[in-house]
């Protein structure tokens, strides 16, 4: 039973393979949204580890900021006492109620400005790397072998890619700039949307 169905696939393949051709293109582009699909996984994981290596560090500010406030608080209160002492409640009064500023403060703020950054990164890598895919027609690069098909598809210069929708949408509207490079005499300049004359496809 597995035979046959083995069989059957590999019938289909060689149907497939002989009934069009481009594969070496297809395969190509395959490859390429295979690399920017592992690409993406790469960032992924990337922005995970960079994530645990900020939170642990932000912890330990934390903790720091906390020690330094408490000790600043301390003296600012010493300062009051001793102001105290020497009658000069006024100046007394505004030493005990002094902000209390630590250098840990701006190390965590250096450090969520640096984390945003790597996020924004990310985040810019990983979208790029979809918009790239999203936009490579991999059937695109499939033409029929058929002499008949092959020729109205170099006359009209669409041929198989108007099934899949890539031609006639230009590069500026998501379709790939290599779509323009696939019809016969067509090199560059994106893609140019013709008529297919179907009377001559018939009498051929």
């Amino acid at each position: 039973m597995a035979g046959h169905s083995h069989a059957a696939i590999v019938g289909g393949i060689v149907m497939l393979v002989s009934k069009y051709q481009g594969w070496g293109d297809a395969m190509k582009a395959l490859w390429t949204v295979i690399k920017l699909w592992v690409s993406n996984v790469g960032i992924a994981f990337k922005d995970f580890f960079q994530e645990i290596g900020f939170k642990l560090e932000l912890f330990v500010l934390r903790i720091k900021e906390s020690f330094q406030f408490i000790g600043g608080t301390i003296q600012n209160f010493i300062t009051a006492m001793k102001l105290a002492a020497q009658m000069d409640f006024a100046g007394a009064k505004k030493a005990l109620g002094a902000k209390v500023t630590t250098t840990a403060t701006a190390e965590i703020e250096a450090l969520e400005r640096t984390r945003g950054t790597q996020r924004a990164k990310n985040l810019s890598d990983f979208m790029s790397n979809m918009n790239t895919a999203r936009n490579i027609d991999i059937l695109g690069k499939l033409k029929p072998r058929n002499a008949k098909a092959a020729k109205g598809a170099t006359a009209t210069g669409g041929g198989f890619l108007n099934s899949f929708g890539g031609a006639g949408t230009g590069t500026g509207k998501g379709a790939p700039a290599s779509l323009g490079e696939t019809a016969s005499g067509i090199t560059g300049g994106g893609v140019r949307t013709m008529n297919i004359n179907i009377g001559k496809m018939v009498e051929d």
